[in-house]
């Protein structure tokens, strides 16, 4: 079993949502089990926008004690197609307090992640408070099991919630809230989340690359045993680049720091940034971009997003075929977007959000 910890709201930029992220693109997932003890309408979109959408089966089991968890998070849940809804409540004697995020793979018994930490189903638990999770990933089909063994212990807790269980809860969340803004407004807790919370990526692109968020480019057949990496020159101004060589500074889901150079290349008038192999390793778990069965065509494509506040870029390497990437590239054909490097066999695609 390998296994990662992220730490979240400190100085190294990491969080949970990034983490279901790199999970969710390097794993061929097509289903989601959740079990979390609190649960908002926000929190689970932003869950969405990190595991690339909800895939279309999905089993969740959300925690009423408190009367925390937002009732529209449960309406919302209930009504995706192909998922599965159990609610629990322990209290008076005890909490339901799970916090668990499993990815897994129907047709690939080996294929598993989970996030198993501190982070609730809410924006603030995925993306901003202080936060620990461990990332666990299965290498062969004795883990999977594992992993889905635990979830199935939460999941067995639950139980499928009646129209009236849904309507009673609704009132108590009431009278719940009114309690917690008196809290809220002495400055013992932080206010009460809002279900209309946007949660969107990042603000509007405008069509230039210069105001681009995500940019993103398929690897192609990379120089220098897949580490050289070449990009169309229409790139640049995603990266306020000008001169040659330059230096940029990529931070991977693992919260490590790269400082990496661009050079531009005067025969084709398309620039080059070579990655090392620890940014590699960093990114993707391994020390090339090209695929384990050698072949010199890259499986991954690069997807970088900017920091906000910073000069620096965030780097993931994302396989072609996860849903991650796929979710990415139809955001980008969304908006007319997408282009190609060239026409033909060689041609990569690339584009921005």
């Amino acid at each position: 079993m390998k296994w990662t910890l992220i730490s979240q709201g400190g100085a190294a930029d990491q969080t949970l949502g990034k983490a279901l992220a790199a999970s969710s693109a390097v794993g061929n997932f097509d289903r989601l089990d959740v079990a979390v003890a609190y649960a908002t309408l926000p929190g689970v979109k932003a869950l969405a926008l990190a595991v690339g959408g909800i895939p279309q089966v999905s089993r969740w089991v959300v925690g009423l004690d408190d009367a925390i968890s937002q009732p529209e998070a449960l309406e919302y849940i209930e009504q995706l197609p192909g998922s599965e809804l159990r609610v629990v409540k322990l209290t008076p004697s005890r909490r339901f307090h799970p916090k668990m995020y499993l990815l897994w793979s129907s047709s690939e018994k080996s294929n598993a992640a989970a996030a198993i930490g501190s982070g609730n189903m809410t924006v603030n638990g995925l993306r901003k408070n202080g936060e620990v999770a461990v990332i666990l990933t299965a290498e062969a089909a004795k883990e999977a099991n594992a992993l889905k063994k635990q979830w199935r212990e939460m999941w067995n807790l639950g139980h499928s919630p009646s129209v009236q269980e849904l309507t009673d809860y609704k009132e108590l969340f009431k009278k719940a809230k009114k309690q917690r803004k008196k809290v809220a407004d002495i400055g013992a807790a932080p206010p009460e989340p809002d279900p209309h919370e946007v949660v969107g990526e990042e603000p509007t692109f405008d069509g230039s690359p210069k105001s681009a968020t995500i940019a993103w480019l398929e690897v192609g057949s990379a120089n220098a045993g897949g580490r050289d990496l070449e990009f169309p020159k229409a790139m640049m101004p995603y990266f306020a680049l000008s001169a040659s060589p330059e230096k940029r500074k990529f931070v991977t889901v693992d919260g490590q720091e790269h400082a990496l150079v661009f050079t531009k290349r005067v025969q084709n008038d398309m620039w080059r940034l070579m990655l090392n192999s620890a940014s590699i390793q960093s990114a993707v778990n391994r020390t090339t971009t090209r695929p384990a069965s050698g072949a010199n065509r890259s499986d991954l494509a690069i997807v970088f997003r900017k920091l906000s506040g910073t000069k620096k870029f965030e780097m993931q390497l994302l396989k072609i075929t996860s849903q991650r990437f796929k979710s990415i590239v139809k955001q980008s054909k969304g908006i007319d977007a997408q282009f190609v490097t060239r026409n033909g066999p060689g041609g990569r695609r690339f584009g921005y959000i």
